[in-house]
């Protein structure tokens, strides 16, 4: 049962291959995985997985020209005031 899982769940996934790493990366990443305490392979794809996440300036931009402005008060200078005055 476990193996047909494992095969059912391994169709879906893809492979990378990350080419022309410079040696200091490199190092630097596994010694990241290692102080994780998981391999170098699970590592990179748990930070890729956060980035793959993150939107791009554009996502960003177009949420939030989709977004209704907010409700600010018409009078900030005197909203300010009465918030000055009323710690006096």
């Amino acid at each position: 049962m476990t193996c047909k899982l494992h095969v059912r769940h391994a169709i879906y996934m893809k492979t990378l291959q990350i080419r022309n790493v410079p040696d200091a990366m490199h190092r630097k990443l596994k010694e990241r995985a290692l102080r994780s305490g998981v391999s170098l392979s699970e590592f990179v794809l748990n930070e890729l997985r956060e980035v793959s996440e993150l939107l791009t300036p554009a996502e960003f931009s177009r949420r939030m020209q989709s977004r209704e402005p907010p409700e600010l008060p018409l009078d900030s200078v005197a909203t300010l005031r009465a918030e000055r005055s009323s710690r006096s």
